[in-house]
């Protein structure tokens, strides 16, 4: 064969390799993303969602979950509920919504390719070329849409059609629709119309949800700007301290640039607010006095971060530097002077510093030449062993033991902890205070008339230890907190984990939940993969369910062994409780729908009978009509009339109205007696933490804005000290009167309780423990206070027994459950004062 036939032949090869390989290499799916902040996303945005989807095999809206409170204050759940109401559904929630790893790692990277959809001006900011001149990754889509890349190579973007829109006459920005929406300055058929046009359609919820969302953004705007108004030195002052120069040359703080390099100190100070439990709102001034300054000086080789921080200045003798504006030889004892600054701070805060743990190895004898000579009383001697600290943090704040404080925590929390850890809770319906007066009587007529069962039927609220188990890899999982509800349950406990963590509990605890997890187990495994995954989505949702023995009884006695199921719960990623799919369907009905259904899946293939437990639907009570309705219908209104009367309140007025009133009046008799009268932003403050628990309201700002106020700030400091808890028991005591009686009365005519006890049961063993507790001496008990205080809650709850009925009112159950207006509420008669009394010493 000759040398060009070779060559030819070799040519015809390398040509057909090439061509299989790109034929291989082939692009099979073309998709299209949609990235932005969508603030929110409007018709403009949906129709060009629509024009991206008409274009490629696929469309997606990426977006991310991050939010702040100027421009970004909805969080992708928000986002996605609009989008789903513009029926969107393919929705992605990312980290960056310009690379969108989240949703590309569910594609081939060769063989599928990605369009971005840009803004005109957006696109125009992207370079396609290296600065060696090889082609960038995103390249334009127009200019090689007949020779795509995988995105394993490129990316591609594509120019938005402009989609014109006008709300109000005017061209929409995201800025004016959170304007329309938001501020006060616009009445609600404003707002109503802004709406409509903005999204070509009305939601009632979504247009509440939105003007409420966005009027945040306007009380923080006034916030800040209110908070300029009364301090109109400050602005002066930071742009001062920013710029003042010896010489006129270079700055002097040794603010952010004396500890972070570059703009890291934005990343540190937010990170640091959010862990402070606050959201940073902006930076007061840049250099020219209107916005953020992020233009950080350098000092030279002194640029931060500086290397190592003491008590004593940075830096050596008689040389200056940012952090060094004082001679170090010639200093007092630093660590002494930090010690008092920082103490009176703490006490300025309402705290009190018990140690400074391990200050001593930042107190330096030498430097790292070994030549500093410090006067010795500037020293501390780190060698020599100092106990006294040791006995301060034992004694704690205030003398109380610091062990006896973790004690008395730990007994506050046993209830929590029997509810069953991760499981939820429901209300008394007195403790709902959204409800309206009219929601109230309805609720009572309903419970006299035995029509409570309109909305759902009835079922025993059951007096066991709650549980919440799910299905995932092939094993049954529970959940005793937050973190095992996380990620799906990827840390949820198994079978053999759960046993672990319940070896060292009490034999009868022990035996009764490692009894019900290997019951559920065996159970649940029986049922097919469909079924298991309808019910728990592998480890998505969780059950609740109710254990139910007599080896663990509470206050309501128990013959038998079973578990109740209670519904599933939805978790998202970081373990919070979600109602809608990842599809945005609302699946409220299906998780309250699960536990019949499981209990009927069971049923069918007869596992739910198992080795201890059988295993059940919640248990469906029947409520008849009270022989005395009409009386005790008038009885029960007339006492919320007189409430309502107390501040001139209608039936359509929410309870919070009242107690808002309430403490209002607490306030007011105040300002009368001792005759001084509370500055109104304290007064609103005050009202803000007492009567709707907003712990925002600071209780240390709010004494030193009393400063003028002696005699009222004194009494302020008593009050949140000594009478809070009582004075919160007062207001609601009415409330909780008329309800507990009202369960009182209605349970002694439900039927189908499965407790086994009777009334006279829970009488016998309600008056064996008081009896025991009453005949208990000062004398014989570890902590006088404590008991104290549990011989007053026990006279406290006798006297509230008796109010609703005493033990001739006691139910052999400790209510029902029942559904109003789409929410879940409980009656409980005398089992509340009863499972109080129960609970004193009894841990």
């Amino acid at each position: 064969m000759n040398t060009k036939m070779s060559e030819l032949m070799s040519e015809d090869l390398t040509t057909f390799m090439v061509g299989d390989i790109l034929q291989e290499a082939k692009i099979k799916k073309v998709i299209g993303i949609y990235p932005g902040r969508f603030q929110p996303a409007g018709i403009h945005h949906y129709k060009t969602y629509k024009w991206l989807d008409g274009k490629f095999d696929e469309a997606w809206v990426a977006t991310s979950d991050k939010t702040d409170s100027t421009k970004s204050p909805l969080n992708f759940k928000e986002k996605k509920m609009i989008w789903t109401k513009h029926g969107v559904k393919k929705v992605v929630k990312v980290k960056n919504p310009y690379v969108c790893e989240e949703l590309l790692k569910k594609y081939d990277p060769n063989t599928t390719a990605v369009i971005y959809i840009f803004g005109e001006k957006d696109a125009g900011r992207l370079k396609t070329t290296k600065a060696d001149g090889s082609p960038a990754y995103y390249q334009s889509y127009d200019k090689n849409k007949n020779n795509l890349k995988p995105f394993g190579e490129h990316g591609y973007f594509i120019v938005a059609p402009h989609v014109s829109i006008k709300v109000l006459g005017k061209e929409v920005s995201g800025t004016r629709i959170r304007d329309l929406l938001g501020s006060p300055k616009h009445d609600n058929m404003t707002k109503t119309q802004a709406f409509e046009e903005l999204f070509g359609w009305y939601d009632e919820k979504i247009f509440n949800y939105l003007t409420k969302k966005f009027g945040t953004l306007f009380e923080n705007e006034e916030l800040f700007e209110s908070f300029l108004y009364e301090y109109p030195k400050f602005e002066n002052l930071v742009n001062e301290i920013s710029t003042i120069s010896a010489l006129s040359a270079s700055l002097v703080d040794d603010g952010p640039a004396g500890y972070f390099p570059k703009q890291s100190y934005e990343t540190h100070t937010k990170n640091r607010a959010e862990q402070l439990g606050y959201e940073l709102l902006d930076y007061v001034v840049d250099k020219n006095g209107k916005g953020r300054n992020s233009d950080y000086r350098e000092w030279g080789d002194y640029a931060g971060p500086v290397p190592a921080v003491s008590f004593y200045p940075a830096g050596d003798i008689d040389v200056g530097t940012p952090t060094n504006q004082i001679d170090t030889d010639k200093s007092l004892s630093a660590h002494d002077q930090y010690k008092n600054f920082i103490s009176k701070v703490a006490e300025t805060a309402g705290y009190k510093l018990v140690d400074f743990v391990g200050s001593e190895k930042s107190i330096r004898k030498r430097d790292e030449k070994g030549n500093e000579n410090l006067k010795s009383g500037n020293t501390i001697d780190a060698s020599k062993e100092d106990k006294s600290g040791d006995e301060e943090i034992e004694k704690g704040v205030d003398g109380h033991s610091i062990k006896e404080s973790i004690e008395s925590i730990v007994n506050d929390y046993v209830e929590l902890i029997t509810e069953g850890g991760a499981a939820g809770h429901m209300s008394h319906p007195f403790d709902d205070k959204d409800l309206t007066f009219a929601d109230l009587k309805e609720m009572i007529r309903r419970s006299l008339a035995g029509e409570l069962n309109v909305e759902k039927e009835v079922t025993e609220k059951l007096d066991g230890q709650n549980l919440m188990f799910s299905w995932k890899d092939g094993k049954l999982v529970s959940a005793r907190n937050q973190g095992h509800l996380k990620n799906a349950g990827a840390n949820a406990p198994d079978v053999t984990a759960f046993e672990s963590i319940f070896s060292d509990r009490p034999e009868n605890i022990r035996d009764a939940f490692v009894s019900a997890v290997k019951d559920l187990e065996s159970a649940i495994s029986k049922l097919s993969d469909a079924q298991k995954h309808k019910v728990f989505k592998e480890g998505e949702r969780f059950m609740n369910i109710e254990v139910m023995t007599p080896a663990t009884q509470n206050v309501i006695p128990q013959n038998v062994d079973m578990l109740v199921f209670h519904g599933t719960q939805a978790y998202d990623s970081a373990g919070k409780p979600v109602s809608e799919d990842s599809d945005g369907n609302d699946i409220t009905g299906e998780l309250k729908d699960s536990a019949r259904m499981l209990s009927g899946m069971l049923k069918q293939i007869n596992a739910d009978v198992q080795s201890r437990y059988s295993l059940n639907a919640p248990i469906v009570v029947e409520l008849p009509k009270s022989k005395t309705f009409g009386d005790s219908f008038k009885k029960y209104s007339a006492m919320l009339d007189k409430l309502k009367k107390e501040f001139k309140l209608k039936d359509n007025d929410k309870v919070m109205k009242y107690h808002d009133a309430w403490w209002r009046n607490l306030l007011n008799k105040q300002q009368s007696k001792l005759k001084e009268i509370f500055p109104a932003k304290v007064y609103e403050a005050l009202i803000g933490r007492w009567a709707y628990n907003d712990k925002s309201n600071k209780i240390t700002t709010i004494r030193m804005d009393l400063s003028e106020q002696p005699k009222l700030k004194d009494w302020v400091n008593k009050f949140e000290k000594e009478d809070i808890v009582k004075q919160f028991e007062t207001n609601m005591w009415p409330f909780q009167f008329i309800f507990l009686k009202l369960g009182a009365e209605v349970l002694q005519n439900v039927k189908g309780f499965v407790a086994a006890g009777g009334s006279d049961d829970i009488a016998k063993a309600l008056d064996a423990h008081t009896k025991t507790l009453k005949a208990k001496k000062i004398s014989s008990v570890e902590s006088p206070e404590k008991f104290k205080k549990d011989i007053a809650k026990l006279f406290k709850n006798l006297d509230r027994l008796t109010a609703i009925g005493g033990t001739k009112a006691i139910a052999p159950s400790e209510g029902v459950v029942f559904q109003y207006k789409g929410g879940t509420y409980k009656l409980t008669g005398t089992f509340a004062p009863i499972n109080q009394i129960m609970g004193i010493m009894r841990f």
